[in-house]
C-alpha cells in the first residue's frame, strides 16, 4: 500500500467528469480564461465595448480548441447510444459549459453596455455555432484527425457564414457514418 502523498495540484473546473474535452481544456487555458476576464473588466473600466467583444470571441476561440483532437475510441464506445444521440449529447454538453465559461463576460457586456445587448447576443450565438461546427468536423473524420479537406472546409465556413450552413450538414452526415462504426 502506498501511503506517500502526492504533490501535484489539482486545478478544480466548474464541470462534471463526463465532458474530459471542458475538464482537459480548461485545465491547459486557464490563464486564458483570466485573461478573457481581465480583459473585460478593462472593458467596463475604459467603457470600451469592442474589447468586451474581444474577450468574449476568445472564450470561444478557446473553447474551439478543445475539439482538436480526437479521443481514445474507448470513450466513444462506452457510451450506449445512437450517433445522433451521441452527437446531440455533445452538442448540448458543449454550448452548456460554453456558456458557463462565457455568461460573466455576457453579463458584464450586457449591464455595463446594455446598448449594445444584440452585438453581444449575436457574438454568443455565433460562438455556439462555430462550436458545433468544430465538434461536428471532430466526429466526421473519427477517430482520426481532420484531413486537409476537412480543415479546409472547416476555415471556409467559418470564413463564409453561407457556407456554414452546407458544411454544417455535411459534417453532420459524415460524423453519424463515422460513430456508427463504434456506437450501432
Amino acid at each position: 500500500m502506498n501511503t506517500a502523498k502526492k504533490n501535484a495540484a489539482t486545478i478544480p473546473t466548474p464541470f462534471y467528469k463526463k465532458p474530459f474535452e471542458f475538464i482537459v481544456g480548461f485545465r491547459v487555458w486557464i490563464c486564458g480564461f483570466l485573461f478573457a476576464y481581465f480583459l473585460t473588466i478593462m472593458s467596463v473600466v475604459y467603457q470600451n465595448f469592442n474589447l468586451g467583444l474581444f474577450s468574449l470571441i476568445l472564450i470561444f476561440l478557446i473553447c474551439l480548441t478543445f475539439y482538436a483532437e480526437p479521443e481514445n475510441e474507448f470513450y466513444v464506445w462506452v457510451y450506449t447510444l445512437k450517433a445522433w444521440a451521441f452527437l446531440f449529447d455533445k452538442i448540448k454538453t458543449a454550448i452548456l459549459f460554453s456558456t458557463i465559461l462565457s455568461l460573466p463576460i455576457v453579463m458584464a457586456l450586457l449591464f455595463f453596455f446594455h446598448e449594445n445587448g444584440l452585438a453581444v447576443i449575436a457574438i454568443q450565438l455565433i460562438g455556439y455555432f462555430y462550436l458545433l461546427t468544430v465538434l461536428l468536423a471532430k466526429y466526421a473524420a473519427y477517430p482520426q484527425k481532420m484531413n486537409l479537406p476537412q480543415t479546409i472546409l472547416l476555415v471556409l465556413s467559418m470564413a463564409l457564414p453561407p457556407l456554414a450552413l452546407v458544411s454544417v450538414t455535411y459534417f453532420y452526415i459524415q460524423s453519424t457514418k463515422r460513430l456508427k462504426e463504434f456506437l450501432g
